[in-house]
């Protein structure tokens, strides 16, 4: 389980089945992500569509791993004009950002976040997104970014 902050966040997490908070991941009804937990999980179906149903603090979890970090999303992730703050990566990953690499039919929207310092090393880093291959659109950004790298988003 990436993402999460230590093994004990991680052993917790397995033994917590999660599942959203409506939808079926279809673009005609996309599944309803309420809560960190909830978007940490769309890492589990990189293809599906999702949808903020609200704002979300990630200022708990102490080092984020972007979400299609290996493998890229290539699904639609619809933000509703909602926030996600605190966003916190620390360790310099490559591709660093609340997604780790967007594929070419990929689409971030109408989405706030507010990042609490990622530091992205040597590498691509963003806020939103590390690397992007996708469409981005009515999306804003607020923070830092540390490290000698190639900025996105």
């Amino acid at each position: 389980i990436s993402g999460l902050a230590d093994e004990e966040q991680a052993k917790k997490f397995k033994e917590t089945v999660v599942s959203f908070a409506g939808g079926d991941g279809t673009e005609k009804n996309p599944y309803q992500v309420a809560n960190a937990e909830q978007l940490n999980a769309i890492r589990d179906n990189l293809q599906a569509s999702y949808s903020l149903i609200s704002d979300i603090d990630l200022s708990e979890w102490q080092n984020w791993n972007p979400i299609g970090l290996e493998t890229g999303f290539s699904g639609t992730f619809n933000g509703q004009g909602f926030t996600i703050r605190g966003l916190k990566i620390g360790s310099g990953k490559i591709r660093s950002g609340l997604f780790g690499c967007v594929l070419s039919d990929g689409k971030i929207e109408n989405l706030h976040v507010i990042t609490s310092g990622i530091y992205a090393g040597g590498y691509t880093g963003g806020i939103l997104v590390g690397t992007n291959h996708g469409t981005i659109s009515k999306c804003n950004v607020e923070g830092d970014i540390d490290g000698n790298w190639w900025s996105t988003v």
